[in-house]
């Protein structure tokens, strides 16, 4: 890993002060960690402030992200290293951390029963969801991330943390370092990347058109896994998909899960039938075609479609690699030295694949009329993830976020906003976008969400701060929908369709009180299960109309 420069130290600073004046960080190394956490998984649902563990009682665990796959859940556990000034760059990795975090997944392991009430609160839950897939057999994958502005371990920290891992087949590592996560954000100069692809039997053609050469083969999976992972196949190499317009998208374990069980199946062999396969363009391609079998070498080689194809079989490689190594793969290689081809052919691909479903209604009337609408109102409204990250983060209204809004508010149904967000923009996208609400209506519900909001994050640093003991309302960082819906309910109660704004405090706090009674009268059950069941909105519905559970309260 190269010392650290001043651009990258400046470019990282600059985003640094971004978060702490948007209020969401107290001081440069928690603004670090969220960034880290936003570079790295952008396409998640939870904000990055949910994922963050670190406090007292941490045992060295800074931050957990849990991402929960039916078939194989992903545990990403976050060590964070963050040096304030840049003199102090140039240290290792500390190696005493490692202890630590080892130390917390033997515990986790071995279930010992002590090990909630030693941890901060925020943690607590997390090894409460944790331990919810040992009860019910589930497998999972760990990983650890050791992210930092500064030096990569030293050799005898690696040995630590490979020792440890190979101990289980279930957990690999990843180190984060300053430059990495400065290419995550501007992309500077990148490492060129070679490598060997083998073609199966004769299985190759290509053609030349001037300034492009292209070629089509079927390959061995194997072999295009160990073009993309690092030598021992733990981790993906990032930047060759810098050029992947969707690339940012795909660390979030954005691969499609129909894709990873092809992979895995007894039927893999339709794997080639079933995929769209890789796009990926070169400065240079060779192979031999007087022979059977021949090795394609590709030179300078970006990855520019299929981000969630790799993704998935790398998964798969992990989860079961021998059945991964029969799967057959389709490639498409574009040799070319200009760049506007380059990115043509990145664009086109990208549009004749499957792409994510906001990408796709981005551009549609309601959602650019919505945009205009918000905009009278002073906020900036975001069709895109993103789209107005240079304006104050309490002006903006993300897009999914309005979705869970509405779904919650005005649908009545906050479980889904928690579970099938995946669905706002797919099978209730109509139900959600459209012209028939009322503009000071929907500012105010998204005002409401805001306060809700607050509060919540205000929760979840005092469980960061708590250790052994259970608060009140140690809930409200997972059932802020389920508070706006108390809140609607309650308006209907007064035969108001929003709450006045000069009433916004009392609604939320009786919203939150209306919570707490179903959650301390209710049943056992760990926190994140509570809020993803729909019979805990059918209790909030009785708390409020106990005799009302047939009434049709959320036409819009």
């Amino acid at each position: 890993m190269h010392a650290i420069t001043k651009l990258e130290h400046s470019i990282i600073d600059a985003r640094l002060r971004e978060y702490e004046n948007a209020g969401q960080a107290k001081g440069a190394p928690a603004a670090f960690q969220l960034l880290a956490l936003d570079c790295l998984f952008p396409k998640k649902n939870e904000t990055s402030l949910e994922l963050i563990t670190d406090g007292v009682g941490d045992r060295g665990v800074d931050a957990v992200y849990i991402q929960d796959d039916p078939i194989s859940p992903t545990i990403s556990i976050f060590q964070f290293k963050y040096h304030t000034k840049i003199e102090g760059c140039s240290k290792n990795f500390p190696e005493t951390e490692l202890y630590k975090i080892m130390a917390f997944l033997q515990e986790l392991f071995d279930r010992n029963e002590g090990l909630s009430a030693s941890v901060n609160e925020a943690l607590a839950q997390k090894i409460e969801q944790i331990s919810s897939y040992f009860d019910a057999g589930i497998y999972c994958k760990y990983k650890i991330y050791l992210v930092s502005n500064g030096q990569h371990l030293a050799k005898s920290g690696i040995r630590i943390i490979e020792e440890f891992c190979s101990r289980y087949d279930w957990i690999s590592y990843e180190e984060v370092g300053f430059h990495e996560i400065a290419r995550l954000i501007y992309r500077p100069e990148r490492e060129s990347v070679s490598g060997q692809l083998q073609v199966i039997d004769r299985q190759i053609f290509d053609r030349s058109d001037g300034d492009v050469r292209g070629a089509i083969a079927c390959v061995d999976a194997l072999s295009y896994l160990k073009l993309i992972c690092n030598e021992d196949l733990t981790s993906i190499k990032r930047h060759i998909f810098d050029d992947n317009i969707r690339v940012f998208l795909g660390l979030d374990g954005g691969y499609n899960g129909d894709i990873f069980r092809s992979a895995v199946s007894d039927d893999n062999h339709l794997f080639w039938y079933q995929n769209n396969g890789i796009t990926i363009t070169c400065e240079n391609f060779s192979y031999n075609s007087g022979i059977r079998s021949p090795v394609l070498t590709v030179d300078g080689l970006q990855v520019v479609n299929g981000a969630q194809t790799s993704h998935a079989l790398f998964q798969a490689y992990q989860r079961n690699p021998i059945r991964t190594q029969n799967v057959l793969l389709l490639i498409k290689v574009y040799e070319t030295a200009k760049a506007d081809i380059s990115r043509r052919v990145a664009v086109a691909t990208n549009s004749q694949a499957r792409i994510l479903q906001r990408d796709l209604h981005s551009n549609d009337e309601i959602q650019h009329k919505l945009e205009g609408a918000f905009s009278d109102k002073g906020y900036f409204y975001e069709r895109k993830k993103g789209q107005y990250s240079d304006k104050p983060n309490t002006q903006r209204i993300d897009a999914f976020k309005l979705g869970q809004v509405i779904l919650s508010y005005f649908l009545g149904e906050p479980e889904r906003a928690r579970v099938q967000s995946d669905e706002i923009f797919g099978s209730l996208y109509g139900d959600i976008f459209h012209e028939h609400y009322d503009l000071d209506e929907l500012v105010q519900v998204w005002e409401l969400s805001l306060e809700i909001e607050q509060r919540r994050q205000r929760e979840a640093e005092i469980a960061r701060s708590t250790v052994g003991e259970t608060r009140e309302l140690s809930w409200l960082p997972y059932g802020n929908w389920h508070v706006l819906y108390a809140i609607r309910l309650l308006a209907n109660a007064k035969e108001v369709k929003v709450p006045p704004h000069a009433e916004t405090q009392e609604y939320v706090t009786q919203g939150i009180e209306i919570i707490q009674r179903v959650v301390t009268d209710g049943p056992k059950q760990a926190v994140y299960e509570l809020f993803r069941s729909r019979k805990t909105r059918d209790r909030v519905l009785r708390s409020v109309y106990p005799q009302a559970q047939q009434m049709m309260l959320f036409a819009v």
